[in-house]
C-alpha cells in the first residue's frame, strides 16, 4: 500500500509548530488545566441533568455563579435559585437593598433558560 502525500504534514504545518515557544505552550497548557479544574468544580452530581444544564448556562452568563448547597446555587452572590421551583429566583436574605433592581432581569434569564 502506498501512502499518499496528504498523509504527511505540509511544510506550513511544521513551520507553524516551530513558531510556538515552550513558554507559550506551557501558558496554554496551564490555562487549559485551570479551565478543566473550574469545569470539575461546577459539577453537582446530586442534581438532575436539567438543573446542571441550567447552572452551566447561568455560569456562562455570570462569572460569579456558585453552588450554595446540594440543590441551590447563587448568581452574583445575591440571587438564589433553589428547588422545587428553579424558575422562582429569590434575593439572598440581607441583600434586598442592592439586588432588587436586577431581580426581574435575572428571573427572566433563568426562566428563559428553563423553557
Amino acid at each position: 500500500m502506498l501512502l499518499s502525500s496528504s498523509a504527511f504534514p505540509t511544510s506550513s504545518f511544521i513551520i507553524a509548530l516551530v513558531n510556538y515557544s515552550t513558554s507559550e505552550l506551557r501558558s496554554q497548557e496551564e490555562h487549559a488545566l485551570r479551565q478543566a479544574e473550574k469545569s470539575l468544580e461546577s459539577l453537582n452530581h446530586r442534581v438532575s441533568g436539567d438543573i446542571q444544564a441550567l447552572y452551566d448556562r447561568m455560569s456562562k452568563l455570570f462569572s460569579n455563579c456558585v453552588w450554595k448547597d446540594d440543590n441551590s446555587f447563587l448568581i452574583l452572590d445575591e440571587y438564589l435559585v433553589e428547588p422545587p421551583n428553579y424558575d422562582a429566583v429569590r434575593i439572598r436574605p440581607g441583600r434586598e437593598a442592592s439586588a432588587t433592581a436586577g431581580l426581574p432581569r435575572i428571573s427572566k434569564m433563568v426562566w428563559t433558560s428553563l423553557y
